[in-house]
């Protein structure tokens, strides 16, 4: 014999547990510019405390493509060693720009999140953009510097842009 479930009830109840006083998700209200709502009581405040607290991953894996992988451990020394050249080399200060005009690869992520842990606004232009595109978005957000992996940075090359342009291929090795 079968038992009918209430299913609406059960869901109710794992999102109570979930969402609830003591919940690993507990919710409760806040005011966010201005206005009342609601938000985890337990949440991290910035993407930086995100970063961190992947310290505690360690040698697990954190990223891994066709040929390589990293740990957490290991992409959180090498976004160090980012932010620190982006910070010490190019001038990137809390609230700077840094553009980010590749294809998807660990350096693309090491890069936002270098950009995350200095304060500075990770811009990411769309990779398939032509070099109209990418002259529009280069002066429409003044970034301090722009990272691209080099088939981009070919277009970049072409641009009458004074910004400081680093390649994924050469540049990011050598200051991570």
């Amino acid at each position: 014999m079968t038992t009918s479930a209430d299913t609406q009830a059960f869901i109710a109840s794992v999102m109570a547990g979930l969402t609830g006083p003591g919940g690993p998700f507990e919710m409760q209200v806040e005011d966010v510019l201005g206005s009342s709502m609601p938000v985890m009581k337990n949440r991290d405040k910035a993407l930086g405390d995100v970063l961190a607290a992947s310290f505690d991953y360690g040698s697990r894996d954190y990223l891994v493509t066709k040929d390589r992988r990293f740990s957490y451990l290991e992409h959180g020394e090498a976004v160090a060693a980012l932010a620190t050249a982006l910070r010490e080399r190019y001038g990137v200060r809390k609230g700077d720009r840094v553009g980010i005009l590749a294809a998807n690869t660990p350096e693309w992520v090491m890069t936002f999140w270098a950009a995350q842990s200095l304060g500075a606004i990770a811009v990411g232009f769309n990779s398939w953009w032509v070099a109209r595109e990418v002259a529009y978005g280069i002066d429409h957000t003044t970034p301090t510097v722009v990272i691209a992996d080099a088939k981009r940075a070919q277009i970049l090359s072409e641009l009458n842009t004074d910004v400081p342009v680093l390649t994924m291929e050469e540049d990011l090795p050598t200051l991570m």
